[in-house]
């Protein structure tokens, strides 16, 4: 028998483990699966970005939510120099303590502040108003759909006035993938499920245990399928056990709306994600008003 919370610190490390590879990816290549660097590159593209990064100051609190790759600080101080930037305070926050994982593998997270929270609630960090500029490049994609709103209203509360969230999701093309409810795989697997789950071992957390045979046949069973809850939004099962969930653009500008943010810019492109599926990628700039 294994615990679930066992299994989750193992599918998290796993996912990090994977991220060192993207370290190294060309910034300029939209045709790969990308990372921060990349999509710093497309905001960059977008016709208002000067003027808008211009409204933030030239010392401005930056706020990396969802920090997974050891090299997106540096990316993104190197972003804002080219703006005329040079001395930003870069934050980043996770929910597990990435820089501890990366150091055990001889790898640093340069010119970056690390706190481990949760982007629903900052409040033991962050004041009403105290930071200029959040980077939200692929958190929505990771979190359950439940919490999206609550991520995006906690940073509308932490942002100044007409603060900017640089915003970057993708919504998945799944229409080949086979898939399953939530109940079903309870009455399939006869497990008790949390349908507002990240990965394969939370997906369980009513258990404290499972025999790792009965998990890796989970594991093995969906992998590669997705996960339907009762709003008809999908999850993708990936190999090693994250959801991947599925971020559809009009309800992404429905949510900025009822919240008081202002969609500035958006930049569309088509590509693959980590698991070669097709996807189209938004990359927005969103000012709170």
């Amino acid at each position: 028998m294994v615990s679930i919370e066992k299994l989750n610190r193992k599918i998290f490390s796993d996912f990090l483990f994977k991220n060192i590879s993207k370290q190294s990816i060309n910034a300029s290549d939209e045709n790969v699966t990308p990372n921060l660097g990349i999509s710093l590159n497309r905001w960059d593209m977008l016709l208002d970005t000067n003027t808008l990064i211009d409204t933030i100051g030239i010392s401005p609190l930056c706020l990396i939510e969802g920090c997974a790759i050891a090299t997106n600080g540096k990316e993104l101080r190197e972003f804002l120099s080219k703006k005329g930037i040079v001395d930003p305070s870069i934050h980043a926050i996770d929910l597990s303590d990435v820089p501890k994982f990366y150091l055990s593998h001889g790898i640093e997270m340069p010119d970056v502040e690390f706190f481990q929270a949760n982007a629903i609630d900052l409040s033991s960090l962050y004041d009403d108003s105290s930071v200029n500029l959040i980077l939200q490049d692929g958190i929505l994609n990771c979190s359950p759909p439940i919490t999206h709103p609550a991520i995006m209203k906690e940073a509308h509360r932490i942002l100044k006035p007409s603060g900017l969230v640089f915003s970057g999701f993708t919504e998945l093309h799944l229409d080949s993938h086979k898939s399953l409810t939530y109940s079903e795989i309870a009455s399939k697997y006869k497990v008790p499920v949390n349908s507002n789950a990240a990965n394969l071992a939370s997906l369980l957390n009513s258990m404290e245990e499972i025999s790792t045979e009965q998990f890796e046949e989970l594991r093995s069973d969906l992998s590669g399928m997705t996960i339907k809850d009762k709003e008809n939004r999908y999850a993708y099962v990936t190999k090693i056990g994250i959801f991947e969930f599925s971020v559809q653009l009009t309800q992404f500008q429905k949510l900025c709306k009822n919240i008081g943010f202002r969609i500035e810019s958006v930049d569309i492109s088509r590509g693959l994600d980590d698991n070669n599926i097709v996807c189209d990628r938004y990359r927005m700039i969103v000012k709170k008003i």
